[in-house]
Parts: structure tokens; C-alpha cells; sequence
């Protein structure tokens, strides 16, 4: 009696598309946690983050200059108020990165690969016609004997 799957039959293993043992548990963990934040009134690390560059960014817009004129430009730094709008932006752009990775997935980097080349080469066939000196065909075969090949061998082109 033969033993294994015969050819097409599928036997033993995780079916197709489930999830292994550590992505089903790591995903019971991330669960459990969130449920415990909010039985317990504790906002997650997101939520946090997202009121920071809520804030962070009106207060850059506070701080941020009016116009766009060289004059308007010059009152808004005679003011002080460019070190304040430059410490907001920066803070608002720090905390939107760090949030950025709960809110949208990290996008890798694409490969093209170039085509495989074709598996049957190109053969491609053609004909010769050899013409004798006076421009007539040879025929297609040529009786070659010792004393043809023993004269190619010592031609007197060759001295």
C-alpha cells in the first residue's frame, strides 16, 4: 500500500488563507489591550498623538504671518513671532510622523523585474548556394578524397 497524497490531493498542514498561531495570538494581545484602555478610561498612544498635532498645529497657525509682502513678512518677524511658529511647525510635523504609522500602512519599495526571456530560442534557417569560379552551382555533395585533403593540407597559397 502506497503511502502520501496522490497527485492533486491535499493532506494535513493549515488550510490556505488561516492565520498561524502568532498572528492569532499577537492579534488576541492587541485586542485585549484596547479593551483594558478603555474599561480602565486611558486613551490609547494614537488618540494621544493625534490631539498633540491637533494642537500643535492651531498653534502654528497662531503664530503664523498673515501676508505674503515683504513688509507684512518684516513686522511678522520684528514681532517675535517667527520662532514661535517655527517651534509649533516643527513639533506639529514630529508628532503627524509618529502618528502617521497607526493611521496608514508603510508603503515598501517596488521592484520591476524585467521579463524572463523566452524558454525556445530563435532558431532561424537559410540556405547557401557555392558557386564554382565560372558562376555555376556546386552540387550539394562533394566527394572529398585523401588526395583532395592531403593537397588543401599543403596548398602552394601557403608558401
Amino acid at each position: 500500500m502506497s503511502r502520501g497524497a496522490r497527485p492533486g490531493e491535499r493532506r494535513g498542514g493549515r488550510g490556505k488563507g488561516s492565520l498561524n498561531k502568532a498572528t492569532i495570538e499577537r492579534a488576541l494581545v492587541a485586542e485585549r489591550i484596547v479593551n483594558e484602555a478603555t474599561l480602565n478610561g486611558r486613551r490609547l498612544a494614537k488618540e494621544v498623538l493625534q490631539d498633540f498635532v491637533e494642537l500643535f498645529t492651531g498653534l502654528a497657525a497662531a503664530h503664523q504671518p498673515t501676508g505674503t509682502s515683504p513688509g507684512e513678512l518684516t513686522l511678522w518677524k520684528a514681532d517675535g513671532r517667527e520662532p514661535y511658529f517655527e517651534k509649533y511647525a516643527r513639533l506639529a510635523v514630529a508628532t503627524a510622523k509618529d502618528l502617521a504609522q497607526y493611521q496608514s500602512p508603510k508603503l515598501a519599495a517596488v521592484q520591476v523585474v524585467a521579463p524572463a526571456p523566452n524558454a525556445d530560442p530563435v532558431r532561424k534557417r537559410f540556405s547557401v548556394s557555392i558557386f564554382d569560379h565560372s558562376g555555376r552551382p556546386l552540387p550539394k555533395a562533394i566527394e572529398v578524397t585523401k588526395l583532395a585533403t592531403a593537397k588543401l593540407r599543403h596548398s602552394p597559397h601557403d608558401e
